[in-house]
């Protein structure tokens, strides 16, 4: 009996022993699981991605200035190509993932103000891409693309990008990638702006045009009003609408005379002392010191121009930068913006989607600028 009682003891010591191993080898094996696989080199578009860990998340980012095979333009990042290589098996639900002979992995994936997830063993990798500040291209294949004649001319499309920074990360309405689109051109001195005729050449059929401004003519023709202050050309396809800003100059007109205030009430509390300057320096700069200073500009000049002669006139200070709109007024009088809160315009009552370096004035403008958020 004895002999058979040790001999349990030692047999259940012996079970223990192997349940311990089995449980740390298990632990082990969690353990190294959760450690993942890393990517060890990127491209986007055949530019170099770097990895950069935000938060706890990996990002895979590129901002991306064009090569011989891919162009600096949207629909570039819609039709991005991501190639990278991995030390585990990589996989993905975003999209589809092709192992080369090389042992790297290839994908197409759309990267406009989106990111594709990669997971490296049990690691996630987020692909996110932007594009160089400046003017960008229109690519051919673009099924937004659309050429415009207006009142008998040929108008020129220009895309022009300022990237934001946090690209992937952003966290603004319109994503990291903002691209102002417009389309220039010269009327002649007998263009009625209240009905120009418009033809368009549309690289997809199924895109379709419209907007306020916009009439459509049963011969597939247009009619196009300029006289309002929504000078939009909205062209949609596949559910998605892009606006051309149409930016439109008038043979024979040399100025233009325009209206001009600037607003800071919404900021009085947090900045006092910028309020006061600002008003004292407005009302300075006019006769009747009412703080509505009249400019003549010359024809063709935008709503920045203005701001940046009023600045001139009253002795404010502008601070401006590029951005996913053109260019970027962060600062007026130094009151700058941050967060929620900055500096927007008006023009005639109306704010235009549009940034002020791209909006053309005509005759008689009235501009506010007004801050907000603070």
């Amino acid at each position: 009996m004895i002999l058979e009682e040790n001999t349990m003891k030692t047999k259940r010591r012996a079970l223990a022993l192997v349940l311990a191993i089995v449980m740390v080898f298990s632990l082990s094996i969690a353990a190294f699981a959760r450690d993942g696989g890393t990517i060890t080199s990127a491209t986007i578009n055949g530019e170099t991605a770097t990895v950069t860990t935000i938060d706890g998340v990996n990002y895979v980012r590129a901002t991306l200035n064009g090569t011989t095979n891919y162009t600096a333009s949207e629909y570039s990042l819609r039709t991005a190509t991501i190639t990278f290589a991995a030390s585990e098996e990589a996989t993905s639900d975003d999209v589809d993932l092709t192992e080369n002979d090389d042992g790297t992995y290839t994908a197409s994936a759309d990267l406009f103000n989106k990111c594709a997830d990669v997971y490296v063993g049990d690691t996630l990798y987020r692909f996110a891409a932007g594009l160089k500040s400046g003017d960008v291209t229109i690519d051919a294949n673009d099924p937004w693309k659309v050429d415009f004649t207006i009142g008998g001319e040929s108008f020129t499309n220009n895309a022009y990008n300022v990237q934001n920074p946090d690209i992937g990360t952003s966290t603004e309405p319109d994503g990291w990638t903002g691209i102002a689109y417009t389309v220039r051109g010269t009327l002649p001195s007998t263009a009625n702006l209240s009905a120009l005729s418009m033809t368009v050449v549309k690289r997809n059929a199924a895109a379709t045009i419209s907007g306020t401004a916009v009439t459509a003519n049963s011969d597939g023709t247009y009619t196009l009003s300029l006289s309002g202050t929504d000078k939009m050309i909205k062209v949609t396809y596949a559910g998605e609408t892009r606006n051309y800003y149409v930016a439109a100059t008038v043979a024979g007109s040399s100025k233009v005379n325009v209206s001009f205030t600037i607003d800071a009430t919404n900021a009085k509390t947090k900045y006092p002392t910028q309020y006061a300057d600002i008003n004292t320096k407005m009302k300075a700069a006019t006769e009747d010191k009412t703080g509505v200073i009249q400019l003549e500009l010359d024809s063709g000049a935008t709503v920045y121009d203005a701001l940046v002669a009023v600045g001139t006139k009253a002795g404010i200070t502008i601070g401006a930068q590029n951005s996913s709109y053109g260019v970027y007024v962060y600062a007026i009088g130094g009151i700058a913006a941050g967060g929620s809160a900055g500096w927007m315009y008006s023009v005639n009552g109306e704010v235009p989607m549009v940034g002020a370096a791209s909006y053309v004035l005509t005759n008689n403008d009235v501009v506010r600028w007004f801050c907000v958020g603070y």
